[in-house]
């Protein structure tokens, strides 16, 4: 690839991402934020693990709050994309009422949204960390892991950002999006592909997110593209 095709695919994602941040924002303006997730300070039940078997035809996945923009900080590039997905964010579309979220889905079931196609394969919470990876603790918060896949079901190539593709809503309305600082910790064999998916191309891997430890009735909402978005967003109880 030339380098003005590296630039121009990099400005288009760069753009992208401004976009679902700039949605949000406006989203959380205009509607409110929700209760914030971070406040927890009871310990939570025993650790599940949510494994999905089946065939996986395609799949997707995100949680950030201002404890982990604070350990960000040390850096300039992933601390002001923290920022930015660190507080809860306002409700989901679906949910402009202020009522509560109800599941759509099964887990195991495969789902389309925003131009994928999504299977979730498992998820961890809390999340054990694999030896030599550093994940910061966040206490009074910890970490979920997902692992999915997804494939571009449109004629195009499609852009895919974990923040905003998911929203993980838990009992008492908070929201959370994927952590930037917890895909970086990652092995990078694990992580998600922030990448452009070409028509028909499946892509799987990890993403990360941060919620309360005793945080309860916790569903995933699947979005995709914001872009290519059509019909109720399909939502998921994720075990807990």
């Amino acid at each position: 690839m030339s380098r003005s095709a590296q630039r121009s695919r990099a400005t288009g994602r760069a753009m992208f991402l401004a976009g679902i941040l700039a949605l949000s924002a406006a989203a959380c303006a205009s509607q409110g934020s929700s209760a914030a997730g971070g406040t927890a300070t009871t310990s939570g039940a025993a650790g599940t693990t949510t494994t999905v078997s089946g065939s996986a035809s395609g799949s997707a996945p995100s949680s950030s709050t201002t404890a982990e923009a604070s350990q960000s900080s040390s850096s300039a590039d992933t601390g002001a994309a923290s920022s930015s997905s660190s507080a809860p964010a306002s409700p989901a579309d679906g949910d402009s009422t202020g009522g509560a979220l109800a599941a759509t889905n099964k887990l195991t079931d495969t789902v389309t949204q925003g131009g994928f196609r999504f299977k979730i394969h498992s998820v961890s919470l809390p999340y054990a960390p694999p030896a030599g990876t550093s994940f910061p603790s966040m206490d009074p918060l910890q970490w979920m892991m997902m692992d999915f896949e997804a494939t571009n079901v449109t004629d195009g190539e499609l852009p895919f950002s974990t923040i905003g593709a998911f929203d993980v809503f838990d009992s008492e309305k908070n929201h959370y999006q994927a952590s930037i600082v917890g895909w970086e910790a990652l092995p990078k064999d694990k992580r998600f592909p922030e990448d452009d998916f070409k028509p028909g191309q499946t892509m799987s891997g990890e993403i990360m997110f941060l919620v309360p430890k005793d945080a309860k009735g916790l569903l995933l909402q699947v979005n995709g593209n914001m872009f290519h978005q059509s019909g109720p967003k399909p939502v998921l109880p994720m075990g807990r």
